[in-house]
Formats: C-alpha cells, sequence, structure tokens
C-alpha cells in the first residue's frame, strides 16, 4: 500500500470504526466492505510502499559500489555514514508523510497510534532488510541474526498496537 492506506486508516478512525471498505480491502457496496478490518487488512497498511521501495534500491545501489576486501585494503569503504542518512529519511518521511496525509483529508485529531506504526514498520524495515545501516555497523558476525531479531520486534510491536487500538475509532 502507500502512505494514503495509513493516512486513511487515521481518518476514517476520527468518525467511527474502520472498515475493510474504507481501506480498499474490499469493493464498495458489497457486504464484505462492511466487514470490520483485521490485523493483515491494517499492517499492508503500515510500510509505504514507495519510500521503501527508494531506501531498497538506494541500499542495494550503495551495497554495489562496496569493494571485496583484499590483503592491501582489509576494510574497503561500506558508505556507512550514507546508509544511516537513507534510513534516517525512510523513517522520518514515513512518519511525516502519513501525517501530512492525515491532515490534507482534514484529520483534525493526533493520529498517535497509525504515527507509531509508521515509525515501528519504517525502522524494522530500514534496520532489518540486509545491508542495513545497523548490520554494517556491527559486523558479519550480527548480520543474519540482528535482521531477524529487528524484523520480528518490528511486527510483534506493529500488531501489538493494531490489535490495541487500530480496528476502533479513536476515543
Amino acid at each position: 500500500m502507500s502512505v494514503a492506506g495509513l493516512a486513511t486508516l487515521a481518518r476514517v478512525r476520527d468518525d467511527k470504526d474502520p472498515t475493510k471498505g474504507d481501506l480498499g480491502k474490499a469493493p464498495p457496496d458489497t457486504p464484505a466492505a462492511a466487514a470490520s478490518t483485521s490485523n493483515s487488512d491494517i499492517l499492508s497498511s503500515a510500510l509505504p510502499v514507495g519510500l521503501v521501495a527508494a531506501y531498497t534500491t538506494f541500499i542495494a545501489a550503495i551495497t554495489g559500489l562496496v569493494d571485496e576486501p583484499t590483503a592491501k585494503v582489509p576494510k574497503p569503504n561500506t558508505f556507512e555514514p550514507y546508509r544511516w542518512i537513507a534510513f534516517v529519511a525512510l523513517v522520518v518521511f514515513a512518519v511525516g508523510l502519513v501525517y501530512g496525509r492525515y491532515r490534507s483529508e482534514g484529520g483534525a485529531k493526533r493520529p498517535v497510534a497509525e504515527l507509531l506504526v509508521s515509525f515501528i514498520a519504517s525502522v524494522g524495515w530500514g534496520l532489518g532488510m540486509p545491508e542495513s545501516p545497523l548490520a554494517v555497523s556491527l559486523g558479519k558476525d550480527y548480520s543474519v541474526a540482528t535482521p531477524i531479531l529487528i524484523a520480528f520486534l518490528a511486527l510483534g510491536g506493529t500488531l501489538l498496537i493494531t490489535n490495541q487500538s487500530l480496528q476502533k475509532k479513536r476515543t
């Protein structure tokens, strides 16, 4: 999905419990559209796909620039600062775009849960993928287990928030 999915969820929750139809998970004017949202409906709205695609492409390009270690240069440049800058940009843009879209749709409340989910999902993706800035910082010994742990924690945190508040009207 995109930034619009989480912003729409936030806007709908201002007035009522969200339904599958509100999130585009069921065709309008069908009985399925009136069904309550599920965790998977909301999780698929949590991460802005466009930003993730750009971030993933950038990290892949940076990774392609890294030379193999040699005896002469045992620690080649990994472009770590650029990876961290891209990560921070991913998180800031994910949260900022959800908030901006929510406000542009007329939202007047504080969409804290949606912004927190956007934050957790973008941090989880940004640090959980191979060749993330954290994996590079930690080195080879942690480059497999750490992303798996981060992804697991991000999914758990997102599910916890989804179960607790994102399926109901904002109070």
